[in-house]
């Protein structure tokens, strides 16, 4: 039986993911005009310990996750994730572990919203982003802007 664990990311994690990125996690780069490599200058960037982190399939890393302030709005925080293939063969569970992921870093992160931004033309993007909790705010010129739900009582501030 597999186990899952998450822990803090390591540029070695961000290498491995990029070794075999899922087709997902390379159209999304893709469409920022970037390749998994080039990529990984923004992964280094945006790596911090308190703010990023894996999930590991029997210790080897499947999917990154984090979030980084937005420069305009001291209460939002930018989401990321990249994966393998991996990630996206778990099914349900996957999903359950990401979405886990997220509402502990709500608690981490109280009075804060967490904005996470698609430009993927796949058709279940607006699908998969409420799985996970997110309610679709705008889309502009194919990218489409997404809020995770705030805890329940929570008051978050909207920026997009």
């Amino acid at each position: 039986m597999p186990q899952y664990e998450i822990r803090s990311a390591t540029m070695d994690d961000a290498y491995e993911i990029m070794r075999d990125p899922s087709f997902l996690t390379a159209a999304e780069l893709g469409g920022m005009g970037l390749t998994p490599w080039q990529a990984l200058k923004c992964v280094r960037e945006w790596l911090d310990p308190r703010t990023s982190d894996a999930l590991y399939e029997n210790g080897r890393p499947v999917a990154l996750f984090g979030h980084n302030a937005h420069k305009h709005f001291p209460k939002v925080r930018l989401t990321w994730f990249i994966c393998r293939q991996r990630f996206w063969e778990l099914g349900p569970r996957g999903v359950i572990l990401c979405r886990k992921y997220l509402q502990s870093q709500q608690v981490r992160w109280p009075g804060t919203t967490f904005q996470s931004f698609s430009r993927s033309s796949h058709p279940d993007v607006a699908r998969w982003f409420t799985l996970l909790g997110y309610e679709m705010k705008v889309e502009n010129d194919g990218t489409v802007c997404f809020n995770l739900k705030p805890k329940s009582g929570d008051r978050n501030p909207v920026a997009c």
